[in-house]
């Protein structure tokens, strides 16, 4: 199961005429981190929205009965303590407890 959050695209407030766009493209705009889920994340249908504890909410961009993999893309709720940590690079080893 992919687990995909997005950020802001443009790094900059106001593009001015004179700035040259691509100088402020995120580059890392768009994380994908891989989940284990259990079976019955398998009945999601595309567009279902859901909670998983300590992530938040998310919609199901792609379900497992169509494509044959589950895509969830996060959906920020407004809060300003952020349940994602897309600002920090998560290793998968550190979120399996590996060291």
């Amino acid at each position: 199961m992919n687990y995909i959050e997005y950020d802001q695209i443009i790094t900059k407030p106001t593009i001015e005429e004179e700035d040259n766009l691509d100088d402020f493209i995120n580059p890392k705009s768009k994380i994908v981190t891989k989940f284990i889920a259990e079976k019955e994340f398998t009945t999601l249908r595309e567009n279902d929205f859901i909670q998983i504890e300590r992530r938040g909410f998310c919609r199901v961009d792609k379900d497992f009965i169509t494509s044959g993999q589950i895509d969830l893309i996060f959906v920020p709720t407004g809060q300003t303590k952020h349940i994602s940590k897309l600002g920090n690079e998560v290793s998968a080893s550190s979120v399996a407890g590996v060291t």
